[in-house]
């Protein structure tokens, strides 16, 4: 593109000024990554995982005098769980229904702002739910050293068997997940990054 410069240094006063648009590539992989269809899969796996933690937690309630917070903790994490799959599902939504499913201005504008809230929650979000872990490890292989038992429930070393075993099932599961996904994006960023 050429100005049109007078002698004098000045831009003259019919040029027009060309403002760029904002960048939003960014915003435009997570419609692209949120239209991807294994969000079909990954939504169900979660509720059965979300589904999981509440029975064992809620079914033992009371159960687990040497560590009370075990039960809290995996209450807590379900909880957070349901609000990241529903964070997903709107993310979901807003890529399949307002973002694809219009070409109006409004509707794009109104689309990315949503995507970016929930991007920003859902980071929030995440990270909250991190931390929980590493307090569920806390509490959970704290009891494990402090000598849980399942057998005589008049101590206070007890925690009944079946909801411990769930409970390190569970926080060995989250861990690998976690691990799986920061491997997913660490591969994802530096493997197949286009030149």
């Amino acid at each position: 593109m050429e100005l049109n410069v007078a002698h004098n240094g000045e831009i003259p006063k019919n040029t027009a000024v060309v403002t760029q648009p904002p960048d939003t590539r960014r915003i435009d992989k997570c419609f692209r990554f949120y239209g991807r269809k294994f969000h079909l899969i990954g939504i169900p796996i979660g509720l059965v995982f979300v589904g999981i933690h509440l029975k064992f937690a809620i079914q033992y309630l009371g159960q687990c005098p040497i560590q009370p917070m075990i039960n809290i903790y995996m209450i807590v994490h379900a909880s957070v769980d349901l609000l990241l799959i529903l964070l997903n599902i709107i993310a979901v939504i807003n890529t399949r229904c307002i973002y694809g499913g219009t070409e109006h201005d409004n509707n794009i504008s109104l689309a990315r702002r949503l995507m970016l809230f929930t991007i920003i929650f859902t980071l929030v979000v995440t990270l909250f739910n991190f931390a929980w872990l590493i307090a569920g490890s806390v509490w959970v292989f704290g009891a494990k050293s402090n000598g849980v038992q399942g057998d005589s429930p008049t101590l206070s070393t007890y925690c009944q068997s079946d909801f411990y075993k769930a409970a390190v099932v569970l926080l060995i599961v989250n861990y690998a997940i976690h691990g799986l996904i920061i491997l997913l994006v660490i591969s994802r960023r530096t493997c197949c990054k286009k030149s």
